[in-house]
């Protein structure tokens, strides 16, 4: 029995042992997937929305300069509309830095050279609502400006949708990752105990008579 016992405590550690090392490669994977989202998937996706809410704003802030009566107001619109800016460029050349995917690339692309023209436009505007000449200023916003404007936020929404479809696939990945690792647990039985087969004796307490002993007594007592 001794000698069992050791044969099925190194089977049980042998399995261990490589459960171990299986769910180590596991955990490496569900690193690397987690880094891929949080380092890279993510602050693409925040990028992209960040531009989107941005070039909305950008617009409002146009909108109000042409409404403003006086000076104040006017420069407190254009403030709005530069910091608006900033975070377009500054996004911008993240992500054109970063975007690998050519789908990705040409939606960004598109969106730079509808927002530089947009910019054409947008200087003709802004001119004539510093003269307060605010019809000829609307004309400007609802002619080619719109038109451009649609496109680009089209553009630009588009891209974050792919951006967050990357992302969705990806967690759905993990998920299996994960799933596929939790099946691959040792059972229960195997974490701290010994299953021997039902054949083998148990171990005796000492003392106690062995199963055929205890028959030869029992048959002498019915005598």
């Amino acid at each position: 029995i001794p000698e069992k016992i050791a044969a099925a405590f190194g089977v049980i550690t042998l399995v261990l042992c490589g459960m171990a090392w299986f769910s180590a490669s596991q955990f490496g994977t569900m690193n690397a997937a987690l880094s891929y989202v949080s380092e890279d998937l993510v602050p693409k996706l925040a990028a992209a929305q960040q531009m989107d809410t941005a070039t909305s704003d950008f617009r409002i802030a146009e909108s109000q300069h042409i409404l403003a009566i006086q000076p104040a107001d006017m420069r407190a619109a254009e403030q709005k509309m530069a910091a608006a800016n900033a975070i377009i460029q500054k996004n911008y050349a993240f992500l054109d830095r970063t975007l690998k995917r050519p789908e990705a690339r040409q939606l960004l692309s598109r969106f730079h050279r509808q927002w530089l023209a947009y910019m054409g436009e947008h200087q003709t505007l802004i001119g004539l609502s510093r003269l307060n000449r605010n019809n000829d200023a609307t004309n400007v916003m609802r002619g080619r400006s719109q038109t451009l404007f649609d496109q680009l936020s089209d553009d630009i929404g588009a891209l974050a949708i792919f951006e967050t479809k990357l992302v969705v696939e990806q967690r759905q990945v993990e998920q299996v990752v994960e799933d596929g690792r939790r099946a691959r647990r040792p059972p229960e039985a195997l974490h701290l105990g010994v299953a021997l087969d039902e054949r083998d004796e148990r171990v005796r307490p000492a003392g106690e008579p062995e199963v055929g002993e205890r028959l030869v007594v029992d048959r002498e007592d019915r005598r």
